[in-house]
C-alpha cells in the first residue's frame, strides 16, 4: 500500500453522500492507495479516495468536524453514589419498557452543527457518570461543558421537571417543539426533552439521533411507557442564536 498524499477535509453539507459534499480544510485524512507505486493515480482517484476515506471518520469528519474539550467536572458523589450504580445495573440487566443501553453514537442527520455539539458533550458526560438518578444533573454539565450556561446554578436547583421553568423562561435560547410520542425516538441529535409525571421528579434527556436519551447514562427514551398513561413530555431545540466557535470548541448565543 502506498501513501499518495494528505489532504484535510472537513464534509459541510451531505456526510451520508460525501460525493457531494464540499471539501474545505479542516481534518488531515492521509490518503493511501493499493497501486503500485509506480502507477500514476489520477486527481480523480486521490479525490475519490479522500472522501470515501473521510466518510469513515466518525468523530471528526462525520459530525460536520465538530469537535468537543473537556467537560465539566463531575462530583464523586455522582460519579460513586452505590445507589445510583445499583439502579444502572439493574436497568441494564433487567429494564423492561424504559432500559439503560449501551451509547450508540451520535448521528448528524439531520443536525446543525450546534445540535452535535451539544449531542457530543451529552455523550460524554453520559458515559463518564453511567449511572441512573442524577439525570438533571447530568444534562446540566453537559450544558456547562457545552457553553450554554456559565454556571451549574444558571438552571433551577431541583429535579429534572424543574427545568422546565428555565426553558420556559429563555424562548431566545429554546424553541418548543411538538413531536408525537411516536417520533420521540426519531429525533435529530441535540434535542432536550423533559418527562414529567404529576409529582414524580421526572427524567431530562439530550437525544443523540439513534432513538436513544443522553443524561447521567445512555437509555432507549422509554420513560413514558415505563410511567403509564399520565406521563408527559416536551421537547425543546436550540434556536439559531446559537454557533458553534471552532476554537473554543463551544456553543455561543447571539442575540
Amino acid at each position: 500500500m502506498t501513501k499518495i498524499g494528505s489532504e484535510y477535509y472537513s464534509n459541510t453539507q451531505d456526510t451520508r453522500n460525501p460525493s457531494k459534499s464540499t471539501p474545505k480544510k479542516g481534518v488531515k485524512i492521509e490518503v493511501f492507495t493499493c497501486a503500485p507505486s509506480s502507477t500514476r493515480v489520477s486527481s480523480k482517484a486521490i479525490d475519490g479516495e479522500i472522501r470515501l476515506e473521510a466518510a469513515i471518520d466518525y468523530k471528526r469528519v462525520r459530525n460536520h468536524g465538530v469537535e468537543i474539550g473537556k467537560i465539566a467536572e463531575i462530583p464523586d458523589s455522582v460519579l460513586y453514589n452505590p445507589f445510583y450504580k445499583s439502579s444502572y445495573a439493574y436497568l441494564k440487566l433487567f429494564g423492561g419498557k424504559f432500559k439503560v443501553e449501551d451509547n450508540k453514537g451520535v448521528s448528524d442527520k439531520g443536525a446543525s452543527n450546534e445540535d452535535i455539539c451539544l449531542a457530543l458533550y451529552a455523550e460524554k458526560v453520559a458515559d463518564t457518570i453511567e449511572n441512573v438518578g442524577a439525570c438533571y444533573t447530568g444534562v446540566k454539565k453537559a450544558f456547562l461543558s457545552a457553553g450554554i450556561i456559565n454556571n451549574y446554578d444558571d438552571m433551577p436547583r431541583g429535579e429534572a421537571k424543574d427545568s422546565i421553568s428555565y426553558f420556559e423562561k429563555h424562548p431566545e435560547k429554546f424553541k418548543k417543539v411538538y413531536v408525537s410520542k411516536e417520533n420521540l425516538k426519531k429525533l435529530p441529535a441535540g434535542r432536550i426533552v423533559v418527562f414529567t409525571n404529576g409529582d414524580d421528579a421526572g427524567h431530562i434527556v439530550v437525544t443523540n439521533g439513534k432513538g436513544q436519551g443522553m443524561s447521567s447514562s445512555t437509555d432507549n427514551m422509554g420513560w413514558l411507557d415505563y410511567k403509564g398513561k399520565d406521563a408527559k413530555y416536551v421537547v425543546y431545540e436550540l434556536t439559531d442564536g446559537w454557533k458553534y466557535n471552532e476554537k473554543t470548541k463551544k456553543l455561543e448565543f447571539h442575540s
